[in-house]
């Protein structure tokens, strides 16, 4: 256990560009990928699975995130918000060159094919209103191997044509991976998959394999472990911070980036402003013990 912490730890966060005009832009760590210049910030923001996902709610409190010095913002075809995120960018000032924008390819509902696959990143491009992505992932893996390999073609034909800056998945697991790479030679720059305390043993595997091969890993559900209150609570008094901030530090420290969402600009900034205190290794064993 503590020789893979250390494992994931030793992933180099690279300095964040300081912004020019607009919003200030906080000085936040960065997560090297592969093959880009620009890493890719490792504090985002999540716009899925709340009530507040769409809509106005969702543009106001995308702006709350802009204006507090948030960067990377992450959505989905599946989460049907493209348009309010184009109008929160749009309204916020923030230029295009300070943002990091992720969005996933609708691998869920539809089994999409390696043309289908580059057609969806332009629906989300005219969508968003953007000439390119910073990162497109295919949000779930297709059950047939040979249409997972298709539809990671289809991605790689969006970055080839300079639509799409960086390629990844969300949700694969290591044989997953590996067939994609054997299949076409290229590996994945993320996988995005559901990571904190509580599934931490089940996930360790993915996740040594992704920092072990260079591929980032991007946590979403980071604050929704609620079967170690007592624990967190005891760990974010220690540390002067609040339980979310705990469980964001727990994923920060081993190299992987997050993306919670948040409403109320309360609890954006809490995220935002998550402090640099490090967990001691009997720390992350009591939270992910079980």
């Amino acid at each position: 256990m503590l020789r893979v912490l250390a494992v994931l730890a030793a992933v180099p966060c690279a300095p964040a560009l300081r912004a020019a005009r607009g919003y200030p832009a906080l000085e936040l760590p960065g997560i090297p990928l592969k093959g880009s210049s620009r890493p890719m910030p490792a504090m985002g923001f999540g716009t899925c699975c709340r009530k507040t996902s769409q809509g106005q709610a969702l543009v106001n409190s995308t702006k709350i995130f802009l204006r507090l010095g948030g960067r990377h913002i992450d959505t989905a075809q599946k989460y049907s918000n493209h348009k309010d995120i184009k109008r929160a960018i749009q309204e916020s000032g923030v230029p295009r060159e300070e943002l990091w924008i992720t969005s996933k390819v609708n691998t869920i509902t539809s089994n999409l094919t390696r043309e289908g696959v580059v057609q969806a990143v332009d629906d989300s491009l005219r969508e968003l209103n953007l000439a390119y992505l910073d990162l497109m992932l295919l949000h779930r893996p297709a059950v047939d191997p040979a249409l997972r390999a298709e539809q990671w073609r289809g991605l790689i034909d969006a970055k080839v044509a300079g639509k799409v800056l960086n390629i990844g998945v969300s949700n694969y697991d290591v044989a997953m991976i590996k067939g994609l790479i054997n299949a076409t030679g290229v590996a994945p720059a993320v996988n995005q998959m559901g990571f904190n305390p509580a599934n931490a043993h089940a996930k360790r595997k993915i996740v040594r394999f992704c920092v072990d091969n260079g591929i980032a890993v991007t946590a979403f559900g980071s604050v929704r472990d609620q079967t170690t209150k007592d624990k967190v609570s005891y760990f974010s008094k220690m540390h002067n911070a609040t339980g979310a901030q705990l469980l964001l530090r727990w994923a920060m420290d081993q190299g992987v980036s997050v993306i919670p969402g948040a409403t109320s600009e309360e609890h954006i900034s809490e995220n935002l402003r998550t402090p640099t205190f490090h967990l001691a290794p009997n720390e992350v064993q009591e939270l992910e013990q079980r």
